[in-house]
């Protein structure tokens, strides 16, 4: 009986498999509907689309070859040549420590560089080389205001060396920061640097860098940049310089060798008004003990960027701004961050009149401003820091030495000493200004990650006044940085500002 069962299954389960792979294999040899001619026009028409804007822009796109001193090559990268005259569009990271510079274009004819103008603080490099009499082919650049999350986008650059590689994708997202220019881990902190990226699943990997992000017009709307990558190859994840901030970096470095930027004068709070709102009240105590009150009586319609402080001696000053007030347009242009604000001045001259929309005490007021260089801001910024480090008290075997402030507990690696009257005229600070100044901040640690800066001054922690690097070391050794987090209040002669300490350096 047992047998007779088991005999009964098995032809039972040779049978239904049987079944299984029979049908499939009736209902696959019927061949599928051919297309309709609409729809065979509608794919022609899409393959047309994304050949055609190669097409337009391929011929311009350029393999990059850096070499330094002796020759030694140091890397290759990507660009793109915006006019016929010789002027190629490259980022700084891929020039910027070369000493010769070849611009190889897709037909093979190659170029020594005449001369190389770099913008760090956005990435982007004009290279310029003399074609003689001979034609270029050069690409138009778009406008990337018009960009939307969505939006079609075709990469083209030289991946791992491999020249003229397509790849297409859609913008994932807009106005991205990612801090890679500003430093972090490895790398120079830059305060100064500007970073609006188009983020886009494209895929850039290394050798892309340079080349250009094109849309489906045949226009350029970005310069591939950067990418974020546990392993150092494409993830999903590219950011590119946006055509707008391109094509006025390029301009002032082909008509004057550098970029001339707008100075205002404010530091503001780098969250928006809905952000803060939102915020627990003993947070919204941390950043001010007005804000709380300011905030309960602000209408929920007005959007802007909050100026934390107006610094003295500054176009903003001189204008009129104060602190609290609300910067809700520029030029009817309206401000949604701090960020927006910050790049829109950024790519305004030293010089250029600007109508200023403020929201203050329940209306709005207009104020005309004209920019500051933001040069000069930088220049006080760069002094307070050479300061720092060459005050002999700052010197381990000198009066009032510095200090490391970390004591058993997690390392911040600063060095700091404790701010007297005396110091703070030194670094051009009120006499009154009290704290802990920054003498040392060490390569690789959570402290540069975060970016605190040589010559800054920090005077409360967690909304509290320190006055003593013993306070400092205290609340430091007490802190999980992994957990939890650490306010710093700091001041330097061009303002103040809030930075958050949070995370860990392995």
């Amino acid at each position: 009986m047992l047998r007779a069962i088991g005999f009964n299954r098995k032809v039972a389960v040779i049978w239904f498999l049987l079944a299984v792979l029979t049908v499939p294999a009736v209902s696959f040899a019927v061949p599928p509907e051919p297309l309709t001619a609409a729809e065979t026009d509608l794919a022609a028409q899409i393959n047309n689309t994304f050949r055609r804007a190669v097409q337009q822009v391929m011929p311009a796109v350029v393999f990059i070859d850096v070499r330094g001193n002796n020759g030694q090559p140091l890397g290759l990268g990507s660009g793109f040549i915006i006019d016929p005259a010789g002027y190629v569009v490259t980022n700084n990271h891929v020039v910027a420590d070369g000493s010769e510079v070849d611009i190889i274009l897709p037909d093979g004819r190659r170029f020594s560089a005449q001369d190389v103008r770099c913008d760090p603080d956005t990435d982007l490099a004009v290279v310029q080389i003399d074609p003689g009499d001979e034609e270029l082919p050069y690409a138009v650049l778009g406008d990337s205001s018009e960009l939307q999350v969505g939006d079609f986008v075709i990469a083209i650059g030289s991946p791992f060396g491999l020249q003229q590689t397509v790849t297409t994708g859609v913008v994932s997202f807009l106005g991205r920061q990612t801090g890679v220019l500003r430093g972090g881990v490895g790398g120079d902190v830059n305060p100064w640097a500007y970073e609006n990226f188009i983020q886009t699943d494209a895929v850039i990997n290394r050798g892309n860098s340079g080349g250009p992000l094109v849309n489906l017009y045949g226009q350029v709307i970005g310069i591939n940049s950067n990418i974020l990558s546990p392993t150092g190859v494409s993830a999903g994840y590219g950011f590119a310089v946006p055509s707008d901030l391109v094509r006025f970096v390029t301009s002032e470095l082909i008509a004057h060798g550098q970029v001339r930027r707008g100075y205002l004068g404010v530091t503001m709070q780098n969250r928006t008004l809905e952000e803060l709102r939102n915020l627990p009240e003993e947070y919204i105590l941390e950043l001010s003990r007005d804000l709380p009150e300011f905030l309960a009586e602000l209408p929920e319609d007005v959007e802007g960027v909050l100026i934390h402080l107006v610094v003295p001696n500054t176009p903003a000053a001189e204008a009129g701004l104060e602190g609290f007030d609300i910067i809700t347009a520029i030029d009817g242009n309206p401000i949604v961050d701090d960020n927006q604000l910050r790049n829109l001045i950024a790519t305004m001259a030293p010089g250029t009149e600007a109508t200023f929309s403020v929201w203050r005490d329940g209306e709005m007021i207009d104020f005309d401003i004209v920019l500051g260089d933001r040069d000069v801001a930088k220049a006080m910024e760069e002094q307070n820091h050479w300061l720092a480090q060459s005050d002999p008290r700052n010197r381990s075997d000198g009066p009032g030495r510095s200090q490391s402030p970390h004591g058993n507990g997690p390392r911040l690696g600063v060095s700091v000493r404790q701010l007297d009257s005396e110091a703070a005229r030194f670094y051009g600070l009120d006499s009154k200004t009290r704290g802990v100044i920054i003498v040392e901040v060490i390569q690789g640690s959570l402290a540069q990650l975060c970016g605190l800066r040589v010559g800054e001054v920090i005077t409360h922690v967690n909304g509290a006044a320190i006055q003593t690097v013993d306070q400092l070391r205290d609340i430091v050794s007490q802190t999980d940085f992994e957990t939890g987090a650490m306010q710093l209040s700091l001041v330097s002669p061009i303002g103040r500002r809030t930075v958050l300490i949070q995370g860990s350096v392995r």
